[in-house]
């Protein structure tokens, strides 16, 4: 299993200098690492977690295993993985990795002390390759099972596929053409957002992406990236009403954000809410043989770029402050 680190992962790395800030105490069980961090002056800041074979975090070497919001204390982080990345240190008849944390606190960032963690013996059971390999098979101590859903099931132009986390088991599939398919836990498809009327299609135009709030359970919110009808891109929120009915009115519409796209290809379009509660936007470069505009080298437009805004309150959204 490979990860992938972000570039604001890079740039913690390159802050790593800062004096360490706080302690982490950590165990690891025959199966499950876990982290705990008692401090209570990192009450509403973000933790990251990273493993590294040596007691510094760098970009090449170390890898991030998850992340968390202090919310109070402690804090305990439970990873039921190492990743097959880490290669562990010799010590003897033992092995052994570091364990370290950052935290964002407002525009403050601070680095943890290394924690240092052994493997012994009565971790690895038959042997510490088989340990690290069931390890690496799990994911937040959850087996991942593949199988084929509904082979019946057909899709047009199909383009990404969202899941409301509302503990309901449907599916959400979204349509180049504008529209959205809700699969529910039987297997039987509806219709769930019809919005071809107003955007614009073909190549790598349409419906792009779709994410759903983190509160969605609640708030019934969640949000679209489409190119309208002048082929520009859209991000807009809907509302539905209840949240767990099987269609939405497309008239609940509020666009949030309009970019002016000078080509009708190299869109992007994906949306995420990342673990920080910000709504991620991907932008492509405008599109064109070699991007001609140099839009992807140009710092003063939204083309090529990644775009970060928070979006909790009841208005449009704001530009967070640590952007």
């Amino acid at each position: 299993m490979r990860f992938i680190l972000f570039l604001s992962s890079i740039l913690i790395f390159a802050s790593s200098t800062l004096a360490q800030s706080f302690v982490l105490d950590t165990t690891l069980s025959r199966r499950t690492l876990t982290v705990t961090v008692d401090d209570d002056t990192l009450t509403g800041c973000f933790l990251e977690l990273y493993a590294s074979p040596r007691a510094k975090l760098s970009a090449k070497k170390s890898v991030r295993l998850g992340s968390a919001q202090a919310s109070g204390d402690p804090v305990v982080i439970e990873i039921a993985q190492i990743p097959r990345r880490i290669k562990t240190k010799r010590d003897r008849r033992r092995t052994a990795f570091f364990v370290m944390a950052t935290a964002r606190c407002g525009s403050s960032l601070l680095v943890s002390a290394a924690d240092r963690v052994r493997i012994k013996a009565g971790n690895r059971g038959a042997g510490k390759k088989r340990f690290l390999q069931t390890l690496a098979r799990k994911v937040l101590q959850q087996e991942v099972r593949i199988r084929e859903f509904e082979p019946s099931l057909q899709f047009t132009s199909p383009v990404d596929i969202q899941v409301a986390n509302d503990g309901s088991g449907r599916l959400f599939v979204v349509e180049q053409s504008g529209r959205i398919q809700l699969v529910d836990a039987t297997g039987s498809r509806s219709e769930y957002l019809d919005i071809s009327d107003r955007i614009s299609t073909g190549r790598e135009q349409g419906l792009l992406g779709m994410a759903f709030a983190p509160d969605f359970s609640s708030t019934g919110k969640f949000y679209v990236n489409y190119t309208n009808v002048d082929g520009d891109t859209v991000i807009s929120r809907f509302v539905v009403s209840p949240p767990a009915a099987d269609s939405v009115d497309a008239s609940q519409e509020t666009m949030l954000l309009t970019v002016d796209q000078p080509f009708s290809n190299h869109n992007a379009g994906q949306l995420q809410f990342g673990p920080d509660g910000m709504l991620y936007i991907s932008l492509g470069d405008g599109g064109g043989a070699g991007d001609p505009d140099g839009n992807g080298q140009d710092p003063t437009t939204l083309l090529g770029s990644m775009l970060r805004i928070d979006v909790s309150s009841a208005g449009s959204y704001t530009i967070p402050q640590d952007n």
